[in-house]
């Protein structure tokens, strides 16, 4: 009979679906809550749930008993399942979470290093699905506000495309991973060579620059001269004239003092 009993455990543990997320029991913790007829004894049950791909979450649940509590968080855990920026197995660049009184600083680390951190910052990094990571506590040691704060440095990674679009331009980035300094020296190779060829670009955009300034004022130049050219020439012609009225008129008048003249010397014969 005890025999069957047990194959029977056997079968339903095998049959039983494998669940596709990590789910860890923190701390269980014995509440109280103080009423009219006396003190009410409930158990809270802290979990951390995680697919290992990039989902965590942090949940509380509260139940007279302890494996009610745990489903309870459980399944609050699943419904608030956070993204997580990860690349290469480790984060994008080190930050500091904050919740209440507790930090923690996560850092990027190179293939090989682990996850060094402990307690429930060490379990929900895991969950998350990170290899390579170093966390420290600081400020309180309470499992939930680390466990928050750990979570609330996570949901701030920032993303490499996203921050570009939002600034306009590619962000050169150094990452710590696998052939890392291969790839700084060739960005830095490639960052010399743009600034190389940037400096050239600005020193041919300012010689074409002071070119035509001295063009533009040449032909300038080169108007005003034939602009005076014109104005002496117009003057010189204007000059020209005067005279030659000047003297049709000075010979009108001694043409006519000529006819006065004759009038006059005939009349006296008359």
């Amino acid at each position: 009979m005890a025999e069957m009993k047990r194959q029977g455990k056997r079968r339903s543990s095998q049959n039983a679906p494998v669940s596709p997320y990590m789910e860890k029991v923190i701390r269980i913790n014995r509440v109280t809550k103080v009423n009219k007829g006396g003190k009410r004894l409930a158990f809270r049950a802290l979990v951390i749930v995680g697919d290992k791909k990039g989902q965590v979450s942090i949940a509380l649940g509260k139940a007279k008993e302890v494996p009610i509590a745990i489903r309870k968080a459980i399944e609050t855990a699943k419904k608030a399942l956070a993204p997580v920026n990860i690349i290469k197995g480790t984060v994008p660049h080190e930050i500091i979470g904050k919740f209440g009184s507790a930090k923690v600083i996560i850092k990027p680390a190179p293939p090989g290093t682990g996850v060094i951190a402990g307690g429930s910052v060490r379990i929900l990094l895991e969950a998350v699905g990170l290899k390579n990571v170093v966390a420290k506590s600081l400020g309180s040691d309470n499992p939930v506000n680390t466990a928050k704060a750990a979570l609330n440095g996570l949901q701030r990674m920032k993303d490499l495309k996203a921050e570009s679009e939002l600034r306009g331009f590619k962000l050169p980035v150094r990452f710590n991973g696998e052939d890392s300094n291969k790839s700084v020296e060739r960005k830095t190779l490639d960052t010399k060579e743009d600034d190389r060829r940037k400096t050239i670009d600005r020193m041919q955009q300012a010689e074409e620059k002071a070119n035509k300034e001295k063009a533009e004022k040449a032909k300038k130049k080169e108007a005003d001269e034939e602009k005076a050219k014109q104005e002496e020439a117009a003057s010189e012609s204007g000059a020209d004239e005067t005279k030659a009225e000047e003297t049709s008129s000075e010979s009108t008048a001694s043409e006519s003092k000529e006819v006065t003249s004759e009038d006059s010397a005939a009349k006296e014969e008359s």
